[in-house]
């Protein structure tokens, strides 16, 4: 349990209720994607069309290793890696349509 240092903060079980969706986990999106997976966020749907190139790695949350993965994939295997997220939803191609995005309690935008 990577965040049981939080249990019995007041904001710590209702954080674990919520679902998140993160578009764009680049530069900005892989870390609040970290960031939220270890306060206790259970539920992340990640949206982003673009693939881990060796540029990225300076400013970007992923292990050379995961060089040319899409970027959902790279930020799913480091949530399960290192969070306690257990329903990671990703897709890799550009949104078209957004009812699934609008069932989520927290939406962020962080495209470049």
């Amino acid at each position: 349990m990577s965040n049981i240092r939080f249990e019995g903060a007041l904001w710590y079980a209702p954080i674990q209720k919520l679902s998140c969706t993160i578009v764009g986990v680049g530069a900005t999106g892989s870390y609040l994607s970290f960031l939220l997976g270890r306060a206790g966020v259970k539920m992340m749907y990640l949206v982003d069309p673009d693939y881990l190139e060796a540029h990225n790695l300076a400013s970007q949350l992923y292990p050379m290793q995961d060089l040319n993965l899409s970027k959902v994939a790279a930020c799913k295997k480091m949530l399960t890696n290192y969070t306690d997220v257990y329903t990671i939803r990703t897709k890799e191609n550009r949104i078209e349509e957004v009812p699934d995005l609008l069932n989520s309690s927290i939406i962020t935008s962080t495209l470049d």
